[in-house]
């Protein structure tokens, strides 16, 4: 039953006062509800203005720092591969080497040596072979130093040398900045004595 019917009936069953009480009904029925009312164009003019300054903050902040995130992973995952050829050079006494290649991009990869039999540890491998695919640094990944591709040697004996200095005389130092941070720089240093990966 429609509302405007329905008070008029139940003025007719009040009898006294029926008339009042149907007009104060009948207002509170036409009476625009006080929250229909919708935003204005300079609301909402407002609100598109805050969101495009908070986009305009906030999307080079979040480009700045995926770009971090990439280069700290490709960090990490060389420091890894270095861990893992030691401890694998050490377990199955055979020389693992990281083959760091410089180019666009930078990459390395991990190899074993496949002389036989296994030379002694102060005689230089003379063949390599590839033990694992090649792994390439993400764009905002740059080796800075050496700058020349070089071979990170493990030893069974669990010392660290570079292709070429027999026996390890010298601790390995491999930096990687992120060109599109000045200050985003990283430094893996491989302790030749005893093979031992740092990052700084």
């Amino acid at each position: 039953m429609p509302k405007q019917k329905r008070y008029v009936n139940q003025a007719i069953a009040l009898g006294h006062g029926s008339c009042i009480y149907y007009d104060i009904m009948k207002n509170t029925m036409n009476k625009p509800a006080a929250n229909s009312k919708g935003f204005s164009l300079v609301e909402l003019l407002i609100v598109a203005a805050l969101i495009g300054i908070m986009t305009a903050i906030g999307v080079p902040a979040m480009i700045g720092q995926m770009a971090h995130i990439r280069f700290t992973r490709d960090a990490r995952d060389l420091s890894v591969a270095f861990r893992a050829a030691r401890m694998n050079a050490i377990a199955k006494n055979v020389r693992y080497g990281i083959n760091i290649t410089q180019g666009a991009p930078d990459a390395y990869q991990v190899q074993t040596c496949t002389d036989s039999p296994a030379p002694a540890p102060s005689v230089a491998c003379a063949a390599w072979g590839n033990a694992g695919g090649l792994i390439t640094f993400s764009s905002n990944s740059d080796i800075t130093s050496p700058a020349a591709s070089i071979r990170v040697e493990f030893l069974p004996t669990g010392t660290a040398a570079v292709t070429g200095i027999m026996p390890p005389a010298t601790n390995i130092d491999i930096r990687l900045a992120n060109p599109s941070s000045d200050t985003d720089q990283l430094t893996i240093n491989v302790r030749a004595a005893t093979g031992k990966i740092a990052v700084t």
